[in-house]
């Protein structure tokens, strides 16, 4: 029996869900090319990982790089994740920085533990802790970030003193 495409992101998402992931992937490109801007993320996303296409890094990133333009930051902490697999550092650390301008708080903690590193970025115990505090403070950070941030801060902060 031959199942009808997909014709919306969520459509496409519940194929790719009950383990129908050619399809969503064929739905997902078919929407993103025709302009669904919902869809650049995930199509993204597939290729990123190779789920129901062939791998492909240069592919993922166009359409990370679309979806980031239409202001997704999860796109640009994905971006982020193919520098920081490249071994680019300073482009890491611009990517999450980015991310971390459109709000989401995760990203924010990777950067305040890139200027904790100095990972693709000069070290700054001033300005780790400038973005360990507003990560606590971002409505979209999730609880083990926020956990993070504070044990994160308070021993920078002990590091300050000690100073």
């Amino acid at each position: 029996m031959h199942r009808k495409r997909p014709a919306t992101v969520e459509e496409a998402l519940r194929a790719l869900e009950s383990g129908r992931a050619a399809t969503a992937f064929r739905s997902l490109k078919d929407l993103a090319e025709s302009g669904v801007e919902d869809a650049f993320h995930m199509l993204g996303y597939l290729y990123d990982v190779g789920e129901g296409t062939r791998r492909s890094r240069k592919a993922a990133m166009l359409w990370y790089l679309r979806s980031y333009r239409t202001g997704r930051a999860i796109s640009a902490s994905n971006i982020a994740t193919i520098y920081r697999d490249s071994g680019v550092h300073r482009r890491e650390f611009e990517w999450y920085q980015r991310a971390a301008t459109l709000g989401d708080g995760d990203a924010g903690l990777e950067v305040a533990i890139r200027y904790l590193s100095g990972k693709g970025v000069r070290r700054s115990l001033a300005r780790a802790i400038e973005c360990l505090r507003t990560v606590l403070q971002t409505e979209h950070t999730s609880e083990a970030a926020k956990d993070t941030a504070r044990q994160l801060l308070h021993g920078c902060e002990a590091r300050r003193r000690a100073t």
